[in-house]
């Protein structure tokens, strides 16, 4: 099972809302994120005779950051520590869809993306020590003529790094239960139906160009 897929899944869901650092032409970029009071999420979603899709989503993040540059950067260092929960829970009911369906619970305690140009180093620690990030997702879906996907993501920390990077350096720290659950009933779909629950403790993801 291509377990990164799920971790760049639930971080695509989530990127717009942590941190984001865009340079031309940097130097260094250095971060520091520190979340010790617990993260809730819930939604209640009831849908009914949609012309179109549908897609629910909810999230929660302890530390994100998404760093973007171009030109060169002699260092990017990122230090994330999560000490506290952090709970997505997602109940969504749809009835009679033309569209697709798309359902997601993401709960992630650190989360870190590079998309960088030429760089020295980049430093990378993460540590995951709270209480459990847990993922719930309860889904009854009926009547689609799309696809229907629903995904209940957790994750303790996760690295995703794309660019011309001469050395990296991580370390990544989990000490918390992972738990990700995701309970479904789907009915009459004319589509594609996937079902996915998904705990990861640690994730990395690089590649150099």
């Amino acid at each position: 099972m291509n377990y990164s897929y799920f971790s760049l899944k639930a971080l695509g869901v989530v990127a717009a809302l942590g941190l984001s650092v865009g340079v031309a032409h940097a130097q260094s970029v250095n971060s520091t994120q520190v979340n010790v009071s617990g993260i809730n999420s819930q939604l209640n979603a009831t849908v009914d005779s949609v012309t179109g899709d549908v897609s629910s989503t909810s999230a929660a993040i302890g530390n994100s950051l998404s760093v973007t540059t171009a030109g060169y950067s002699s260092a990017l260092n990122n230090t994330q520590a999560s000490t506290a929960g952090v709970s997505a829970v997602l109940n969504n009911h749809v009835n009679t869809v033309t569209g697709a369906v798309t359902a997601t619970a993401a709960a992630i305690a650190n989360s870190a993306t590079f998309n960088v140009g030429y760089t020295g180093v980049l430093n990378n620690n993460q540590s995951s020590t709270g209480w459990d990030p847990s993922a719930t997702v309860n889904a009854t879906t009926y009547a689609v003529n799309g696809a229907v996907a629903t995904t209940a993501a957790a994750l303790g920390n996760s690295l995703s790094v794309t660019g011309a990077v001469n050395q990296v350096n991580s370390t990544q720290y989990n000490a918390a239960p992972i738990v990700a659950v995701a309970n479904t009933t789907v009915q009459n779909v004319t589509g594609t139906v996937t079902q996915t629950a998904a705990a990861i403790g640690n994730s990395a993801t690089i590649t150099i160009k």
